[in-house]
């Protein structure tokens, strides 16, 4: 329905901004790391998801059309609405999501507000199959080094959700290194799993 808006910030709050589209004001509920890269007056593009139900009409916007597109995925979990799928991609990097996913780690997930063991476990269940690929995609987020890493990992033996879950347990500093190093740090990793 309401596919993108594309026009000026006329205000914010602490999860939602006011999108001005040709005079027209759209309040729509954002990430935090969204809007914290947000000033009034800043023109936008947003991809957006109307959401309706029988009592509610709201409006999602994201500056990233795969965070939009992982936003629809969250919120076809039973049990697991729009704005805990929100909260989930406020609280959480969308890579790190992914592969916390796919890796089955409900307890990083349940490290999330609002997320308790049951929610988290859901979330592996019904998303592992269809986010294994996503996770390690190129659009989630990953350099083509991680990718190689994801690939030796796999050809030492390791199941991709093994893979996926030590990958993303790197830190900042340790994907910053050539590939022997992150295998390394990986390997370390798992050796103390």
């Amino acid at each position: 329905m309401i596919a993108l808006l594309q026009g000026n910030i006329q205000s914010t709050g602490l999860d939602w901004a006011v999108i001005t589209v040709n005079g027209v004001g759209f309040k729509a509920s954002m990430p935090t790391h969204n809007l914290n890269n947000m000033h009034i007056g800043q023109e936008v593009t947003v991809y957006t998801h109307l959401y309706v139900r029988e009592d509610v009409l709201a409006l999602f916007a994201f500056l990233d059309e795969d965070e939009l597109n992982f936003f629809k995925l969250l919120i076809t979990v039973s049990g697991l609405g729009p704005k805990l799928a929100l909260a989930l991609l406020s609280q959480k990097n969308l890579t790190s999501l992914k592969l916390a996913i796919a890796a089955g780690d409900t307890k990083s997930l349940s490290t999330i507000s609002g997320i308790g063991k049951k929610t988290a476990e859901r979330l592996c269940l019904e998303l592992k199959d269809k986010v294994g690929g996503l996770a390690l995609s190129v659009n989630t987020g990953h350099t083509n080094l991680q990718d190689e890493v994801m690939d030796a990992l796999i050809s030492l033996g390791y199941s991709t959700s093994e893979a996926a879950q030590a990958i993303s347990n790197l830190t900042l500093e340790q994907r910053q290194k050539d590939i022997e190093e992150q295998i390394s740090a990986v390997l370390k990793y798992m050796g103390n799993a």
